[in-house]
C-alpha cells in the first residue's frame, strides 16, 4: 500500500539545510518501507498537473495574503497544495515526511 509525502524546495533554505531534508526524507522511506508500506516523495510537479491547481493557488495567494503568518507564504501554500498532489495521484495515506514509522502496517 502507498503511504505519500509531499516536498517542496522551499525558497532561501540554503544547500546545507536542504541536504539535511534529503536525509531526512531518506530515513522516511527507509521506515515506511521496512514496514511493508510502499513510500512515494511527491513534489510540486505532481501538484502543477492536478486540474484544480490555478483555481486553488490562487485562492489560496489570496487568503495568506490577509493573514500575519508565523512562516513564509511558500511554506504556507505548500502546507495546502500537498493535499492536491495526493489527489492527482488517486488518493491514500498521507504523511509529514518527519513522520518517521515505529512499526504501523498497511491495513490488509
Amino acid at each position: 500500500m502507498n503511504i505519500y509525502t509531499y516536498y517542496d524546495d522551499i525558497e532561501d533554505y540554503g544547500d546545507k539545510r536542504k541536504s539535511n531534508y534529503s536525509k531526512m526524507i531518506e530515513e522516511w522511506k527507509k521506515s515506511w518501507g521496512a514496514n511493508g508500506w510502499n513510500p512515494i516523495v511527491l513534489y510540486k510537479k505532481d501538484v502543477e498537473q492536478h486540474p484544480y491547481y490555478q483555481e486553488y493557488i490562487t485562492k489560496i495567494k489570496k487568503s495568506i495574503s490577509k493573514k500575519q503568518n508565523l512562516n513564509n507564504n511558500s511554506y504556507e501554500i505548500a502546507c495546502f497544495v500537498r493535499w492536491l498532489a495526493v489527489s492527482n495521484k488517486g488518493g491514500g495515506f498521507m504523511c509529514d515526511y518527519d513522520v518517521l514509522n515505529n512499526g504501523l502496517k498497511p491495513p490488509k
